[in-house]
């Protein structure tokens, strides 16, 4: 081992082990102050003024009590003058303060005028500017116009294409499956329901075709409070409730109820949402003059 580099650690170890020691010694007289709150509750002495009245004891300067003194009153008026001075010297000290805080503030305050005098002056420079390029464009707006509203026109009249032959669409549609649903024997289920993989969060819950009492029941078995409910708040509530549901645990109710687990979170909610209407009497009801309501509107249209 070289000795010289032992000897520069060891300083190295003290220079840093001092600083430890005064770093604590550093807090002596916040415990101080701790202790004699501690030992007396009316005696509220600050960390500084502890260590001043110590260093004064040790030296033997300190002053006697107040009450220990021959002139009590004396020291008492010579105390108050002294807070007296130091409170006038504290206003004093935020009086400047607070002047040459106001003395900064409008300072700023001119700096921010100026500042926006000069976005002002250059707001109007850009305007100026841009009312040149118009001007230069004037010529060739009325062209860019007519052609737009052109494109206008045309767009619109495609738009109305597109609905028109939309609408057809559904209306054969629509046609066609209530066809085959008469041949099914089972006109509702097929006109009205969507298919699984057009199930989307916008799709209307299958429950809500239920009478109001058989929505009630499947509501009581959830564990939910029907009393003055209408269908649309029960509705909300069994769906707040179908999403809390995990993946895993509509996977496991599927397989419970022998229902396919394939598809989103949405479709196999709605499934087992479905699955738990059919077993009302009133679903094929509900579902039927919801059918009826969709002729209609067809018709009239």
């Amino acid at each position: 081992m070289q000795d010289n580099l032992l000897i520069k650690a060891y300083a190295i170890a003290d220079i840093e082990t001092n600083y430890e020691i005064e770093r604590v010694r550093s807090w002596r007289f916040r415990k101080v102050s701790e202790y004699i709150r501690r030992l007396n509750k009316e005696s509220i002495f600050s960390a500084t003024a502890c260590r001043k009245r110590y260093e004064a004891i040790t030296v033997g300067a300190a002053s006697i009590p107040t009450e220990q003194d021959d002139e009590p009153d004396l020291r008492r008026a010579e105390r108050e003058a002294f807070c007296l001075a130091r409170e006038e010297a504290r206003n004093k000290e935020k009086a400047e303060k607070d002047a040459k805080e106001a003395i900064e503030a409008q300072a700023k305050e001119e700096a921010k005028a100026l500042r926006a005098q000069k976005a002002e002056e250059v707001a109007h420079r850009i305007a100026a500017k841009q009312n040149e390029t118009a001007q230069r464009l004037m010529k060739r707006a009325s062209y860019a116009r007519i052609r737009a509203e052109q494109a206008t026109a045309n767009r619109n009249a495609k738009t109305q294409r597109n609905r028109q032959i939309k609408r057809q669409k559904a209306e054969a549609v629509a046609k066609l499956n209530k066809a085959e649903a008469k041949r099914a024997g089972n006109k509702t289920a097929v006109a009205t329901l969507p298919h699984m993989k057009d199930v989307t969060i916008e799709t209307p819950d299958p429950r809500g075709y239920l009478s109001l009492r058989d929505l009630r029941s499947v509501c009581a078995e959830r564990g939910f409070d029907t009393t003055g409910k209408a269908k649309d708040e029960l509705i909300q509530e069994l769906r707040n409730a179908d999403e809390e549901w995990s993946k895993d645990d509509l996977t496991k109710m599927c397989r419970a109820k022998h229902l396919p687990i394939n598809g989103t979170k949405v479709q196999i909610r709605y499934r087992i949402a479905l699955a738990a209407a059919e077993n009302y009497p009133s679903f094929k009801a509900g579902l039927a003059a919801a059918e009826e309501d969709v002729e209609m509107d067809m018709d009239m249209n």
